[in-house]
């Protein structure tokens, strides 16, 4: 069994991802919608956000209730 070091295996890929991104001619979009307030559910998209900003991805967050 091999061990895979995930936390530098995963910054290799966002490193790539941000170079790759910055080759386009437009900068992409990531929409998230999200239904209701549930915490973790908040810290999912905060996560996403984080790491969207970090390589370069713009991104809009849409928050609806949950209808209950």
């Amino acid at each position: 069994m091999q061990i895979l070091p995930g936390i530098e295996l995963a910054n290799k890929i966002l490193e790539r991802l941000k170079y790759d991104l910055s080759q386009l001619q437009s900068s992409p979009k990531l929409a998230i919608i999200q239904i209701g307030n549930e915490e973790p559910s908040n810290i999912y998209v905060k996560k996403k956000i984080r790491v969207s900003e970090q390589i370069g991805i713009l991104t809009d967050v849409y928050n609806f209730n949950s209808g209950e």
